[in-house]
C-alpha cells in the first residue's frame, strides 16, 4: 500500500502527477469531494462570470477509493463547428446536410474523442437557427443556453427512452440523444428521424464503416437506417503543436510510413523527404510542444448509392470504401493533412491509430 495519496493531473491524454499528500488525508478528501457532490456533478460560478462543471466518479480498490475529476472545458469554451478543426470543404457539406429539416446524424468515436463537444457544437449552431433542441443526457455534462437538457434521474426521467418520449411531446425541431447504446433507443431516435426530427446522437465505434456495422448488430432494421440517417461521423483527438514553439525539419519518408496507416502511402508516394513539424517546447506550453488538441473527422454523407448498399445490408467496410470512393476523406487522410499543416505531429497520429 502506497505511503501518499497522489494527486494527478490527465492534460491533453496524458497522466501526471502534480503532487503528492499525506495519505491520512485521504478519506476525509474523499468525503469532503462526496458531499460537494451528491449527483456526480459540481458546479463552480467563478465571480460570476463562468461556471465550471465537474464531473466526479469513484472507485473503491484494495489500495482504498480512489476519484477521478473531470473538468469540461471544451464545453465551458463554447466551441462552435468553426472550432472543431473541421476542414472548410467538410464545414460546408456538413451545414448543407444540417439545413435538412429532419434526418439522423450518428457521431461515433471512443471515450474521450471529443463526440459530445460534437454534438453541442451541432445543437449550438442549429439553436442559432431558431430551432427548438431538447436533448437527453446522462448525465448533463453542462448547462447550454438555448437548449432544454433533460437529465436521466429515477424520480422523473428514469431512462433514455422515457426522454425521448418527453422530447418528442415538447414538439422539440431537433433532438439530441446523449449516447445510444441498445436497440429500443436506437428504433425510438431512427423513428424520430423518419417522422420531421432532426436527430443527434453518439456510439463508441472506431470509424464510420463500423458504426453501420453496429447499428446492424444491435438489429436496427436496414431500411430505417438507410431512410433516415444522412450523416455518420467518426472522430479522434489529437494533441495541437504549441504555436509558440513550433519548428519544422525534413523526414525521412520511408521511416514515417513505418508508422502510419497504409493508405497514406499514395501521398507520399515518389518522394523521399517531407516537411514535418513539431514543437521544441517552451514557457507556453510547460515544455511539452503541446498546447490544446485538435479533432480529426470522417464524414460520410449518404447518397442514393450509400443509401442502397445499407438497404440491403452491405458490410460496414465495404459502404465505407464506397464512401471514399465518392470522395470522403478518412480519419488517416484528414489527419495526415493537420500533420502536413503543422497542427500536429507524426507521432500524435501514429499513436491514434495504435489506441
Amino acid at each position: 500500500m502506497a505511503d501518499h495519496l497522489s494527486v494527478k493531473y490527465k492534460v491533453d491524454g496524458e497522466l501526471k502527477e502534480i503532487v503528492r499528500l499525506p495519505h491520512g488525508w485521504r478519506e476525509m478528501l474523499v468525503e469532503e469531494v462526496r458531499s460537494m457532490a451528491p449527483t456526480g456533478i459540481m458546479d463552480f460560478d467563478i465571480h460570476g462570470i463562468e461556471i465550471v462543471r465537474i464531473a466526479v466518479s469513484g472507485a473503491r480498490f484494495p489500495s482504498g477509493e480512489k476519484l477521478v475529476m473531470k473538468l469540461l472545458t471544451e464545453v465551458t469554451k463554447n466551441l462552435g463547428l468553426v472550432d472543431l478543426g473541421i476542414d472548410e470543404d467538410d464545414l460546408k457539406k456538413i451545414r448543407e446536410s444540417m439545413d435538412e429539416p429532419y434526418g439522423m446524424v450518428w457521431i461515433s468515436g471512443p471515450e474521450g474523442s471529443g463526440r459530445t463537444t460534437t454534438a453541442y457544437a451541432l445543437c449550438r449552431w442549429l439553436s442559432a437557427k431558431n430551432k427548438k433542441v431538447v436533448s437527453i443526457e446522462d448525465p448533463i455534462e453542462m448547462p447550454i443556453a438555448g437548449i432544454d437538457q433533460i437529465q436521466v434521474n429515477p424520480l422523473t426521467t428514469p431512462s433514455i427512452e422515457v426522454g425521448l418520449q418527453l422530447a418528442l411531446e415538447q414538439e422539440s425541431d431537433v433532438i439530441m440523444v446523449g449516447e445510444v447504446k441498445d436497440l429500443s433507443v436506437a428504433n425510438l431516435a431512427l423513428k424520430a428521424a423518419t417522422g420531421g426530427r432532426r436527430m443527434i446522437t453518439t456510439l463508441g465505434d472506431s470509424d464510420t464503416g463500423k458504426t453501420l456495422n453496429r447499428l446492424f448488430e444491435m438489429g436496427c432494421e436496414p431500411f430505417s437506417v438507410a431512410s433516415s440517417t444522412d450523416m455518420v461521423v467518426s472522430q479522434r483527438l489529437v494533441k495541437k503543436i504549441c504555436p509558440s514553439c513550433r519548428a519544422s525539419k525534413l523526414g525521412d519518408v520511408a521511416i514515417l510510413l513505418n508508422s502510419l496507416p497504409e493508405e497514406l502511402g499514395e501521398k507520399l508516394s515518389g518522394r523521399t523527404k517531407i516537411r514535418v513539424y513539431y514543437g521544441k517546447g517552451c514557457d507556453v506550453c510547460k515544455r511539452t510542444g503541446f498546447l490544446g488538441r485538435v479533432g480529426i473527422f470522417e464524414i460520410m454523407l449518404l447518397s442514393e448509392k450509400l443509401r442502397n448498399m445499407i438497404n440491403i445490408k452491405s458490410d460496414g467496410e465495404s459502404i465505407r470504401k464506397e464512401a471514399v470512393s465518392l470522395g470522403m476523406k478518412t480519419l488517416a487522410v484528414d489527419g495526415w493533412e493537420k500533420v502536413r499543416t503543422g497542427q500536429t505531429t507524426v507521432e500524435e497520429l501514429s499513436r491514434m491509430f495504435k489506441d
